[in-house]
């Protein structure tokens, strides 16, 4: 089949129209896919938003609730924490009573490490020592916490000789090393 002159003028013509159009057209849709993507991306970061001014609208509603219960706490409340600093002023009263009797005192938890360390350090070294045991790592936190802020020490053991707190039991293996220990029970 022969083209004409005409025909094949306009076929190259023709191609490339309808290459253009194609083009065009897959520009066209790649750009409604991208504002397709660009309109999910703000409709995702507006519900990400939103849940988020739910959670902290909800978050300062507990705060709330919370802040009232404890502004409702009525007298008894209040003479139950009198109650219990009378009880930890006791307490404090029985260790530096226990301080000044004993040559040396340990104070320490049930489950901690360290005081096992310290108390072991005295019997292997032969001296007699005064344990006083204030609660473990789930209980009688507010004694131990009292006993913090009287010796200023934020750790447990506290091992005192001749009523001078020396620290904990890495403190007390370098004194018991180096004599020191001795020399203190000695004066």
């Amino acid at each position: 089949m022969a083209l004409s002159i005409k025909t094949k003028i306009w076929l190259p013509a023709i191609a490339v129209s309808i290459g253009l159009v194609l083009m065009s057209t897959g520009s066209a849709v790649r750009t409604v896919k991208s504002q397709a993507i660009t309109v999910k991306e703000q409709s995702d970061q507006q519900s990400k938003l939103e849940l988020s001014a739910r959670w902290r609208g909800l978050a300062e509603a507990q705060a709330l609730r919370t802040l009232g219960a404890a502004l409702a706490a009525d007298e008894a409340s209040a003479a139950l924490l009198q109650g219990g600093q009378e009880q930890d002023q006791q307490e404090l009263a029985q260790v530096q009573s226990a301080v000044a009797t004993h040559p040396i005192v340990v104070l320490g938890m049930a489950g901690n490490p360290f005081v096992k360390r310290a108390r072991k350090l005295l019997g292997d070294a032969g001296l007699a020592h005064e344990y006083i045991g204030i609660g473990s790592y789930f209980s009688e936190w507010r004694r131990r916490n009292a006993l913090k802020m009287w010796t200023g020490w934020p750790t447990f053991p506290m091992v005192f000789v001749r009523g001078t707190l020396i620290g904990g039991a890495d403190d007390l293996k370098r004194l018991i090393d180096s004599g020191e220990l001795q020399k203190l029970l000695a004066a």
